[in-house]
Order: C-alpha cells, then sequence, then structure tokens
C-alpha cells in the first residue's frame, strides 16, 4: 500500500479546526465519550451550546457558520477547550488534541489551547517550493546507534550494522 503511512499521518486534515469559505469544522476522536461539546471565549464559557454530533469510529463534529458579516465564529486567539463528558455522567475539560497553539497559564501551570486563524498578513510567504517530490527509498530520520547492543552496555556501530 503506498500511501498507507503518508495518509494515516494526515490526520490533521479531518481533525482539529479546519477552515472553510463558509465557517469552522471542529472534529474530534472520542470513541468512549458520551457527549462532546466545544466551549471558549467564543461562547461564554456556555459548557452545552456547542455539542459536537456523533459520527462513525468515535468521531464527532461540530460546523460553526461564519457570523453574519463574513467573520469567523472563533476569533483569532481565542482560548476554547473541549468538554468530554463520559458515560458515568462526568464532566472533563480537555484542550483538543490536534491544538495547534497553546499557551501555559501562569497562575494554574496548565496549558489553554488558542484558536491559532491569524490575519493573512501575519503569514510567512515562502521563496521556496513547499512540496518536496517523495522519495522511492526509506529515508531514516534518526537512529540510536548505542542503543543496539541486547547487552546492559553502549553498542558499536558494528552491531547496528
Amino acid at each position: 500500500m503506498r500511501d498507507g503511512m503518508e495518509t494515516f499521518s494526515q490526520g490533521y486534515r479531518l481533525f482539529g479546526f479546519n477552515l472553510t469559505e463558509e465557517g469552522i469544522w471542529y472534529r474530534e476522536w472520542a470513541p468512549s465519550a458520551a457527549e462532546v461539546y466545544l466551549t471558549g471565549d467564543f461562547n461564554e464559557w456556555n459548557r452545552r451550546s456547542h455539542p459536537l454530533k456523533r459520527e462513525e469510529f468515535g468521531r464527532w463534529s461540530v460546523f460553526l457558520p461564519n457570523n453574519e458579516d463574513g467573520s469567523r465564529a472563533i476569533p483569532h486567539y481565542t482560548k476554547l477547550k473541549v468538554v468530554i463528558v463520559t458515560p458515568a455522567g462526568m464532566e472533563l475539560m480537555r484542550n483538543p488534541a490536534w491544538s495547534q497553539f497553546l499557551i501555559q497559564n501562569s497562575d494554574t501551570f496548565l496549558y489553554d489551547t488558542l484558536f491559532w486563524n491569524p490575519p493573512p498578513e501575519w503569514t510567512y510567504q515562502w521563496k521556496h517550493p513547499t512540496h518536496v517530490p517523495r522519495q522511492e527509498a526509506l529515508r531514516i530520520y534518526e537512529c540510536h546507534i548505542g542503543m543496539a547492543s541486547n547487552e546492559p552496555r553502549i553498542g558499536t556501530y558494528a552491531e547496528f550494522r
């Protein structure tokens, strides 16, 4: 299967926040959840105003259409969380699994997700093509030579080979 790992590694194209001309799709994978909601500054932290709809294979989604003036339903740099309701009824507030930008709260030391959608003038303008042709041969990103031994010692290059 030629595109197996490449396709598998592109979950961000489906999950998390995905922008369209009409609005924002938010999708989360929570197979054991009884209910899922999106909350944050954009809805005054109302935990029940934006329910996600259950889909196949543990996926949940909600579509947030643009405002009447054409602006996004969630403004750039808005703090938000996902509310997971367990089958026992417990509410868990979590950062979305596919968050693109998080900051650490200096009071609680917990992390908060911020919706990242800067204006176009803030976007880096690429000077070179961003697509690199796919190579046919295996490329190894990193390897740990010293861990090549079955003995409790640092392995050699020969053992690794």
